[in-house]
């Protein structure tokens, strides 16, 4: 591993400890592309912790360009965070005032509840889990309140969209709000309930104010699975689950492995703590020790995973499609894995109805012309990496 990165994984947690500091000062005494080290905290999301454990433990060691220009950098993410924080609120109390209850995500309340610090986590937009009865009604509020949407469909598209999506996009001139009827979108399958996740939801204080958000449990499950559809290529997402593990020892994993098993996701919890651990030193929980042990293709695909996590070439991987060879095998069941395959074939997408235009009476035909897409798009890639060129 290069000095740069090996750097990068010592200073990307909040709280530094003894043996961390002596690798740290040994790497910095010697020397480093501290440009690239800039570039690589910032595809990872984590230039706040570099900074700051950088500044406390070997300030004389940064260059002062970069040392001026990662400050900067991150005054401006501070800055950015305390107005996402406050738009947050707004916003929820928009959505209560019409009567529609929100659940937000990641953003803000995952900054506080894993980083203790708004100002640790980069936060770009703000996610809200609406009930799906109530998504059409919040559109229209967030739309009176002067959100657009940042992509515009037609009323098939728009079906599409709903069915095999996850999320609206909405924007104003000061921030991006992601509104989620689910947590992940149908080609990705993971069967989580909303309604049991609204019934068991947390509060946490953002300037004083409670805001409704995923219980801690439910949190790691919805971090886990979004890491393994991303295939773990940003490191802030491993960071999140190491600093929730740190910081809650009240967890129950116990209760977040069960609903795992029950989602098809066990593999992919599994996989996010053990890639927490590998390169973050997270605790294992007793409850995992003895599964991850136990799981047998575990160990390819965490070198699999950290073979990527580098590599520059990382977030072209999905080619648009979101659809990667390391998917199917982080279901660890085979009947998991069909259905993964099942809707990722046969789910038909706002790009195959732009692609054949049908009458509303023949969109059934959609679900039949999707795998001929999918087979034309894959087959010829599939083969060459078969037999070769």
């Amino acid at each position: 591993m290069r000095a740069e990165h090996e750097l990068l994984l010592l200073c990307a947690r909040v709280n530094v400890d003894a043996r961390a500091r002596e690798h740290i000062a040994r790497i910095t005494r010697g020397a480093l592309d501290w440009d690239d080290l800039a570039r690589a905290a910032h595809r990872h999301g984590i230039e706040p912790l570099v900074y700051q454990n950088l500044r406390a433990l070997c300030p004389a060691a940064i260059p002062r360009e970069v040392n001026a220009r990662l400050g900067a950098i991150c005054f401006d993410i501070a800055r950015q965070n305390l107005l996402l924080a406050r738009e947050l609120i707004a916003i929820r109390d928009l959505l209560a005032a019409n009567d529609i209850s929100a659940l937000a995500y990641k953003g803000p309340v995952l900054a506080l509840a894993a980083y203790g610090n708004l100002a640790l986590r980069p936060i770009t937009d703000l996610d809200l889990l609406i009930r799906p009865r109530d998504v059409a009604r919040a559109r229209a509020v967030l739309n009176a309140a002067g959100f657009r949407a940042t992509e515009h469909f037609n009323p098939p598209e728009e079906r599409a969209h709903l069915n095999a999506n996850c999320e609206w996009t909405l924007a104003n001139e000061r921030v991006m709000v992601d509104v989620h009827w689910r947590v992940m979108p149908k080609f990705f399958y993971f069967p989580f309930d909303l309604d049991r996740a609204w019934a068991r939801r947390a509060s946490i204080e953002i300037a004083g104010t409670p805001v409704d958000s995923l219980a801690l449990e439910d949190a790691l499950l919805v971090l886990c699975v979004h890491g393994s559809k991303h295939i773990w290529h940003r490191l802030e997402w491993l960071v999140s689950i190491a600093e929730l593990t740190r910081q809650h020892p009240e967890i129950r994993w116990e209760v977040v492995v069960a609903r795992a098993r029950a989602t098809g996701v066990e593999r992919m919890v599994l996989l996010g703590v053990a890639l927490a651990h590998e390169l973050l030193d997270a605790p294992i929980p007793d409850a995992l020790r003895s599964k991850i042990a136990a799981d047998r293709a575990l160990p390819k695909l965490i070198a699999q995973t950290c073979a990527r996590l580098f590599d520059e070439r990382a977030d072209e991987i999905f080619e648009g499609t979101f659809v990667d060879e390391l998917h199917a095998q982080m279901y660890a069941r085979m009947i998991w894995r069909a259905r993964y395959y099942w809707h990722a074939i046969f789910t038909p997408t706002v790009s195959d109805v732009r692609a054949i235009r049908l009458p509303r009476a023949l969109e059934f035909l959609y679900y039949g012309l999707r795998p001929l897409r999918v087979l034309a798009r894959f087959a010829p890639k599939l083969m060459h990496r078969r037999f070769g060129a």
